[in-house]
């Protein structure tokens, strides 16, 4: 599989962060140079075919807590201090619905 990449425009939009698909199978949002970002790429390579693997490398560097705002939308915590809350990577979603980081995905 490869790993789309995606570019933000030169005003560093954050107007269309790829949400997860409602009927894709895996979504994973993940940075470059992660360890646990690359084993879970690993591990759904060979459970699932339809996959989509968003880089946030670049959303990260441009405004890190506008990012985490948008995913902490995405994963249903509207309302969370996106200043004091990490955000750990992987973040995993199942057809649209948030299911773990890599944390609970592989320590239940």
């Amino acid at each position: 599989m490869t790993e789309p990449i995606f570019k933000m425009d030169d005003e560093l939009s954050f107007d269309y962060i790829i949400p997860p698909p409602t009927a894709y199978g895996f979504s994973v949002y993940g940075k470059s140079n992660c360890p646990k970002c690359d084993q879970l790429k690993l591990e759904l390579s060979g459970l699932c075919d339809k996959t989509l693997y968003v880089n946030c490398d670049e959303y990260l560097n441009a405004d890190k807590i506008k990012f985490k705002r948008v995913m902490f939308d995405y994963m249903g915590f509207e309302n969370v201090d996106c200043l004091n809350k990490p955000l750990c990577f992987p973040v995993v979603f199942y057809n649209k619905e948030y299911i773990s980081n890599y944390y609970r995905f592989f320590d239940k």
